[in-house]
């Protein structure tokens, strides 16, 4: 066991609905939440989907309003433009369908509605601090790997150009349904990028300062349905690996509450607010980043490569992103940083900007200088 000697534990409550019925399972869910002017957030690509037209069906009888402005890496003055709607149509709680992007958009949207700055809502509930006005209550569809909507923080791009991290203990989604049938209409193109998000939550949190045990339990509970559910959507797509890859999604995202991440995590989100997807930067960071960690994290990673029932040879942290690698391979993902855009002469500048993620107090080991984050990204480019 690499328990710590003590920790602390706090998970949002939330409502987890896995359905093949989603007209069903949303009318429910939605008059539980006693949601009576509901604001859907979704693109309008995702509205034309299958699960889109279910949600329109859910709300038409309802009054509500609708905003479909949503791009990846959304920023603050969207969110702050998406407030402005919700609040004009009196919404009582946000209906969002999509990925990462989208469920970051509509938590950010929850928070910007309390007609604060989301900048000055941010410093207001910071640990700590108990003024945590009440939002209104956000129910996930999502549509992707990202885990986004299991997390009670938000990432959204400033007016500078770098993504902020907001928190608030309300922000996850209090509703979520995980719907494997419909998830079929998402392209494994799109799930593979995304599943390397999730899978780097699980190993993030067992290597992390702040892992604990629930948190750890729930990182390899997860390990194994995204692995497994992954490879099944690479070779006969199917509703049972989407159901298999959605929940381990979901504990994955749960996992990384407490445990936090380190320089993986950190590093994607300055790469996301250069434009790169938050899914490429994941399957090209995560092998490297795993075997730049080695040295601080091979004990606390033998359960990783245990669950997913791969031979260590006594040294986990490799074994696990040679297993990462083939995934992504077989993904035809990107492996390198070069490949996405990024020029060698960046890398010192986004060195020096990972160092001010607050991530990196969490990952293992002594703290990194400019100069090994620099080693780190060289590894990757």
């Amino acid at each position: 066991m690499n328990d710590p000697a003590s920790f602390g534990l706090d998970l949002p409550s939330v409502r987890l609905e896995l359905t093949t019925s989603l007209d069903e399972c949303l009318a429910t869910v939605i008059q539980a939440a006693e949601c009576r002017r509901p604001m859907v957030v979704a693109s309008t690509r995702a509205m034309d989907s299958r699960q889109g037209r279910v949600v329109a069906r859910a709300v038409v009888a309802l009054p509500h309003a609708r905003f479909h402005q949503v791009r990846p890496h959304p920023d603050m003055g969207l969110a702050a433009e998406g407030a402005r709607v919700g609040r004009a149509a009196g919404a009582d709680g946000i209906v969002v369908i999509g990925g990462g992007s989208a469920i970051d958009l509509a938590k950010g949207i929850a928070m910007a509605m309390q007609g604060i700055s989301l900048p000055a809502l941010a410093r207001a509930v910071q640990p700590g601090n108990p003024a945590a006005p009440p939002l209104v209550p956000v129910i996930a569809i999502p549509t992707t790997l990202s885990g986004a909507e299991a997390i009670p923080r938000t990432g959204l791009i400033d007016a500078e150009g770098h993504k902020r991290i907001l928190r608030h203990p309300q922000i996850a989604a209090r509703s979520i349904i995980l719907d494997p049938v419909g998830n079929l209409g998402t392209p494994p193109s799109v799930m593979l990028p995304s599943g390397m998000n999730a899978l780097a939550h699980c190993l993030e949190a067992l290597y992390s300062r702040r892992r604990d045990p629930v948190s750890s339990a729930l990182a390899l509970a997860a390990l194994p349905r995204l692995h497994g559910g992954l490879t099944a959507i690479l070779k006969s797509d199917d509703q049972a690996a989407r159901a298999q890859a959605l929940t381990g999604a979901f504990l994955a995202g749960r996992a990384i509450i407490n445990a936090r991440t380190g320089l993986h995590h950190a590093t994607c989100h300055v790469l996301g607010a250069r434009g790169v997807s938050h899914g490429v930067a994941n399957a090209i960071l995560l092998p490297h980043a795993l075997r730049f960690n080695a040295r601080v994290s091979a004990g606390l990673l033998d359960s990783a490569a245990a669950v997913l029932e791969l031979k260590t040879e006594g040294d986990s942290p490799r074994v696990l992103a040679q297993a990462v690698d083939r995934l992504r391979e077989a993904a035809g993902l990107p492996g390198q940083l070069r490949a996405v855009g990024i020029g060698r002469d960046q890398l010192g500048a986004i060195a020096a900007q990972v160092l001010q993620e607050p991530g990196m107090a969490f990952n293992p080991g002594p703290a990194l200088a400019q100069g090994d984050v620099v080693a780190f990204l060289e590894s990757c480019y």
